[in-house]
């Protein structure tokens, strides 16, 4: 049988230190792994906050021109519009141009 007459103590303040670093350490690593995992698409998402910045007053001047349009309305007119005029059952999503 062991007692704990031959474990170490470890002052409790110690402790706490020691967690706070591990804890630290990890929110590092995580933070790392989350940057390295999203390192692609890094330029896409400063390209695509670019053009968010650039645009924003235009959109709040279309807003402020159309104030009772609401998304849900546009959405449905859209739905409509394709309903009435249907895409080609072959049409893959894709639009390729071959002239200007």
């Amino acid at each position: 049988m062991r007692t704990d007459e031959h474990m170490v103590k470890i002052p409790e303040r110690q402790q706490d230190v020691t967690r706070g670093v591990l804890a630290v350490l990890f929110i590092v690593a995580l933070i790392g792994s989350s940057l390295w995992i999203l390192r692609p698409f890094l330029a896409a998402i400063v390209w695509a906050g670019t053009i968010v910045i650039a645009t924003w007053p235009l959109m709040l001047n279309l807003q402020r021109m159309n104030a009772k349009k609401y998304l849900y309305e546009v959405y449905s007119e859209r739905v409509a519009s394709m309903r009435l005029l249907p895409f080609d059952p072959s049409w893959d999503g894709a639009t390729n141009f071959v002239t200007k």
